[in-house]
């Protein structure tokens, strides 16, 4: 008798791992879509607040407070940017002193915190460790309990009524510390002993190499 030819077992299963994979690539593909419209959905939420803010200052009085709240604009007005620019209240000057304070936070404050986290991260001193722990652990402490040492700290060294008293706290602080230390300790040390050995210092290295790295 004639033997029949027998099929390698690879070949009879490389149809079903074929399948597999399709199977596999077709859940991949409803994972990835479902995650994308979580995130779309997430999105939308999170920015309905900005759109309902912008769509109110444009309605008149009684189309804000009108219920069911309407998510369109019928008629759109700028009474309550009038009513509110024409008013007693110094509004504009508020704006200013807001975005005064927050640029001067943020551009000081970014190499005040870069600075200590490049010591933190780069430089080898008796101490360092325990100090860097010390800056964590204010992290620890909630913001209300030091209202009131703030506010006599404020009383002492007289800048109540200032702009010191909003910058002042600002500029130190420990998460930013702790975030530009962990991201410069990435940073491989090829990149500062090349310029080391052409004579360059600390506060070069900080400024040409960390600083725009961070």
């Amino acid at each position: 008798m004639l033997k029949q030819p027998t099929v390698p077992d690879e070949l009879v299963s490389r149809p079903i791992q074929t399948e597999k994979r399709s199977w596999r690539k077709v859940w991949e593909k409803i994972g990835s879509n479902f995650t994308l419209l979580l995130l779309l959905f997430w999105a939308l939420v999170s920015w309905f607040p900005l759109y309902w803010m912008v769509l109110t200052s444009f309605k008149k009085g009684q189309q804000a407070q009108a219920l069911p709240p309407g998510l369109w604009l019928k008629e759109p007005t700028l009474e309550s940017y009038q009513h509110v620019l024409s008013s007693t209240f110094p509004v504009l000057r508020w704006l200013a002193n807001s975005l005064f304070v927050s640029v001067t936070v943020t551009v000081f404050g970014l190499l005040l915190c870069a600075a200590a986290g490049y010591a933190f991260a780069r430089k080898r001193f008796r101490g360092r460790d325990i100090i860097f722990w010390m800056v964590l652990s204010t992290m620890m402490l909630p913001g209300f309990s030091r209202l009131i040492p703030a506010f006599m700290l404020t009383l002492l060294l007289n800048l109540h009524d200032t702009y010191w008293v909003m910058i002042l706290p600002g500029l130190a602080s420990p998460y930013a510390v702790f975030l530009i230390r962990q991201f410069m300790l990435t940073l491989p040390s090829e990149l500062f002993d090349q310029d080391r050995i052409d004579g360059a210092g600390e506060i070069r290295l900080w400024w040409q190499i960390a600083l725009p790295l961070t």
